[in-house]
C-alpha cells in the first residue's frame, strides 16, 4: 500500500494476484480502518469518522459494507479468524507491511 495524499490517491498491489488498485478516498479510508478491526468495529469507525462531514449513519452503513465487500473481491483484505475456537472474525489487509 501507498499513500499519495497529494493526489488524493492510494496504490495497492496485491500479490497473490498480481494486480494493481488506485483507491479513492472512500475505499482509502475504509481500508485503513481495516487492519486488525472486526466489520463491527470498521463500520463504528467509519460511522464516527464520516459523520464529521455530515454523512447519514445509514448511508455510512451501507458505504462501508459495499467497500468491504470491493476490497475483498479484489484481494486487498480478507475475513481472517481472529479466535477460531469463537469463531470471531475480523478484517485483515492482505498486503503486510514489512517496515512498519
Amino acid at each position: 500500500m501507498r499513500e499519495l495524499p497529494d493526489r488524493d490517491l492510494c496504490m495497492v498491489y496485491t500479490p497473490r494476484a498480481p494486480a494493481l488498485y488506485a483507491l479513492q478516498d472512500e475505499a482509502w479510508l475504509i481500508l485503513r480502518e481495516c487492519l486488525g478491526k472486526t466489520r463491527d468495529e470498521v463500520m463504528d469507525s467509519y460511522a464516527s469518522l464520516v459523520a464529521a462531514a455530515g454523512v447519514d449513519s445509514d448511508d455510512a452503513a451501507l458505504d462501508v459494507l459495499e467497500g468491504l465487500g470491493d476490497l475483498e473481491s479484489k484481494g486487498i483484505i480478507e475475513e481472517v479468524p481472529l479466535l477460531p475456537h469463537l469463531d470471531i472474525r475480523r478484517r485483515e489487509t492482505l498486503h503486510r507491511r514489512t517496515h512498519v
